[in-house]
């Protein structure tokens, strides 16, 4: 289960590296599902799309091998729902890996960062896109979201168990790690 998937990426990536794997995107966003669905026709890969909210899966419980989102959990509204969730229709046995934007610990690439983040983008989102409060989202969001020890926190809170988190690209992204015992 990709999910999140927007125009499946993350699960075109997965099912190209691995020719017996099945996965299913879901997102709430029937708009990004049809451009998925539209880029899948020219593909070998086996993806489906489906309507979905991460805090009230349309599946049966123990129903995915494995679980995947990038850049998508940070908008989960209830979050501690929706890893609920996650838990409940994984496997037992099962993985999930989130990808998420965090915040760097460098001191100045962390400056740099946060300039970019809440001056720069919002800017070039406004005169490429018209719509800057698309981008001051994305900063805000990325601000409020429980990254590093305490994400992992709501992951095991969850059920899962074997949570770890590796911070990647000096620390702008960070992967989490967990299983379902």
């Amino acid at each position: 289960l990709d999910l999140a998937t927007g125009t499946g990426d993350l699960g075109f990536e997965v099912t190209g590296r691995d020719q017996t794997i099945d996965v299913t995107g879901a997102d709430v966003s029937v708009g990004m599902l049809r451009r998925g669905y539209s880029k899948a026709q020219s593909r070998t890969e086996r993806l489906a799309f489906l309507a979905g909210d991460a805090e009230g899966l349309p599946f049966a419980d123990a129903l995915f091998d494995g679980v995947t989102i990038g850049f998508g959990i940070r908008n989960v509204v209830e979050l501690d729902k929706g890893l609920g969730e996650i838990h409940r229709v994984l496997k037992p046995g099962g993985r999930v890996a989130i990808l998420e934007f965090s915040k760097p610990a460098t001191p100045i690439l962390k400056g740099l960062y946060f300039l970019y983040f809440k001056r720069v983008l919002p800017l070039i989102g406004k005169l490429i896109s018209r719509d800057s409060k698309a981008y001051t989202y994305l900063y805000e969001s990325v601000m409020l979201f429980p990254e590093g020890d305490v994400f992992c926190q709501h992951l095991s809170d969850a059920g899962l168990t074997s949570v770890e988190h590796f911070r990647l690209t000096f620390g702008i992204a960070s992967i989490y790690i967990g299983h379902k015992g």
